[in-house]
């Protein structure tokens, strides 16, 4: 340690001593070169870290620019522009090779005008410097890339560049393409650059396989979620504990409920409201011992009816770690299968009232005639008289019942023709004007102007007006209000016809049962009138709805399109008279015709 400090003091020494002192002697010549010598190994020391000082700074602030970059093109073109930066060249581009067309694309460029880019794409592997460079996986360097015979693009000649360097980008040992800069100053040398070029280039091919990995992953995710979406039933997915971690769009509209209130709960507090499963849960039964898939219907308190089927997700050790729903609205498919099973059940009605009709109407035809000749017989002051006329009262209700029965379940063939509604409303008011009377109820009718006729048979139609009508009268209190309105909608092409009373109401929980046979909250009714008044609209293809809440009245809507059968004929207007006092042309005796006397001729479909 002295010894070697004692050295250096002695060479300070002379090289002070030499500074001063002439260089006339031998021994001065050549401690004066040995001076020169060891000046020119300090500036090549000094250039040598300057050299590792700025490739250290280069990967510094690379590794910086790939560590917040990600997507492929934003990270290429922040690399270029720190490669300018810090080995201040003019031009940098780099090609990744399409593994599919078999060429070299450029993908992002600094320095260069779009023509320049546009001529040197597409190389095809082993074709100019960069085809060169990627074949070989090697580096090449260029003096001056104006004169080198390898340089295929007569555009790289043309625009003045000198110096220029090419390097591979690497990835797990695969060449994915090149990186290329160069100078437009004929000085400048970028020979010593090449390794740190090399080290950029391993470093920047990993950065864009990682890229490209990420793109992939976020195109395949967002593939993913684009047909999760697009699946029209409800889908989710579930942990063990029943929360949804991922729900499509399609359920979030079958719920009702945004996708954020839907992520994050349980599927049993979703649907039904609860905080437990329902014992017989279809998730419990999936994940059960032996997992496989499982299905149940359930109904929401809002009258929803889902199916549900679930399926287990198991991992690679056969563990299950959460479910799959998926969620379809049934509640259209049940409802249409209790109607069809309520049309069987009509269907067997209509068997059992043919044999009825035979077998009750003609012995109380018999008891009514009986009973009509005993009352001839007796006197006025006799006390059985009242007993027998509630009697015979009763049969005739009976007999009323029947007839109702009868023409519900086996109703006779329409006789279409083309009808007037107002004038068939008015009529129906002027047959039940006795019964407003002494109701004390008012009535009011609203036609619509310039209604349109409807292909139709007046009796049903007015069937289905007078029912509501008389419906309403029951409903309303003395001093009630009616109110009876037609419009035509353009639109829907069809013609509406409203009654609406301030009576009662409609319970909610009556609302959907109104319209099915033999239901009725009267004493004394069959249930059979609505039902009937549903028949006949549906039949020509119409609809009748109502509204109601309790205490302030309702309101039935039937809704007629105006559509005739293309084999429709029709000999003539129905004209209808405001003094005809019965509502029902075809129950006997003198009643007035709602038609008029010209021939009808049925419907050829009937």
């Amino acid at each position: 340690m002295t010894t070697s400090m004692g050295m250096k003091k002695t060479r300070r020494q002379q090289g002070v001593s030499s500074r001063v002192r002439p260089l006339t002697s031998a021994e001065g010549r050549q401690g004066t070169g040995r001076g020169l010598q060891g000046a020119a190994e300090c500036a090549k020391d000094s250039e040598e870290v300057q050299r590792t000082l700025r490739k250290l700074t280069a990967l510094s602030s690379l590794s910086a620019v790939l560590s917040r970059m990600q997507e492929v093109d934003p990270l290429l073109h922040e690399v270029l522009r720190t490669i300018l930066d810090v080995l201040a060249t003019d031009v940098a581009l780099i090609m990744i090779f399409d593994a599919e067309a078999g060429e070299l694309r450029v993908r992002a460029a600094q320095g260069v005008p779009p023509e320049y880019v546009q001529d040197v794409d597409r190389l095809k592997p082993g074709e100019g410097v960069a085809g060169r460079v990627f074949a070989s996986g090697e580096p090449l360097v260029l003096r001056d890339a104006a004169t080198d015979p390898r340089i295929t693009r007569p555009i790289v000649r043309q625009l003045g560049l000198h110096a220029l360097a090419c390097v591979p980008l690497i990835a797990h040992g695969r060449t994915i393409g090149v990186l290329v800069t160069a100078t437009y100053d004929p000085d400048r040398e970028i020979t010593d650059d090449v390794d740190l070029l090399e080290a950029i280039g391993h470093q920047l091919g990993m950065a864009i396989e990682n890229a490209r990995l990420f793109e992939e992953n976020v195109r395949v995710r967002k593939l993913w979620e684009s047909t999760f979406n697009a699946i029209r039933d409800g889908m989710s997915v579930h942990t063990r504990d029943l929360r949804v971690i991922q729900a499509n769009e399609a359920l979030s509209r079958l719920l009702g409920i945004p996708k954020e209130q839907i992520l994050n709960n349980q599927c049993c507090a979703l649907m039904l409201g609860r905080d437990v499963p329902l014992p017989n849960c279809a998730d419990v039964r999936a994940t059960s011992q032996v997992p496989c898939p499982a299905t149940e219907v359930i109904e929401r308190p809002n009258g929803q009816i889902l199916r549900v089927t679930v399926d287990p997700l198991v991992d690679e050790e056969g563990r299950v770690y959460g479910t799959v729903h998926v969620v379809s609205d049934i509640t259209e498919q049940v409802l249409l299968e209790r109607r069809m099973a309520r049309a069987e059940q009509l269907a067997l009605i209509g068997e059992m009232a043919a044999g009825l009709a035979h077998e009750v109407k003609n012995p109380l035809a018999s008891m009514k005639g009986a009973l009509e000749i005993i009352l001839e017989d007796l006197p006025e002051e006799n006390p059985h008289r009242s007993v027998l006329r509630h009697v015979l009262d009763e049969i005739q209700r009976i007999n009323r019942i029947i007839t109702d029965l009868l023409d519900y379940a086996r109703p006779r063939p329409p006789t279409h023709v083309q009808t007037d509604v107002n004038r068939l409303v008015e009529h129906v008011i002027s047959a039940a004007r006795v019964q407003l009377a002494n109701n004390h109820i008012a009535l009011e009718f609203q036609p619509a102007a310039e209604l349109p006729t409807l292909l139709i048979d007046p009796d049903e139609l007015q069937k289905v007006v007078l029912n509501l009508l008389l419906n309403a009268i029951q409903a309303v209190r003395e001093d009630g209000r009616i109110f009876i309105r037609t419009h035509y909608d353009p639109q829907e092409r069809a013609i509406k016809l409203s009654v609406t009373d301030n009576g009662e109401g409609i319970p909610p929980e009556n609302l959907d049962k109104i319209f099915r046979p033999f239901f009725t909250t009267k004493k004394r009714g069959t249930g059979l009138g609505l039902a009937t008044c549903q028949r006949i609209v549906t039949g020509y293809g119409g609809t009748i709805t109502v509204t109601s809440e309790v205490g302030k009245g309702s309101t039935f809507t039937v809704t007629l399109p105006v559509q005739a059968p293309l084999t429709q004929r029709v000999s003539h207007m129905v004209v209808l008279s405001a003094s005809d006092s019965s509502p029902d042309s075809r129950r006997g005796g003198n009643t007035p015709s709602l038609v008029s006397s010209a021939q009808r001729e049925p419907d050829d479909a009937s």
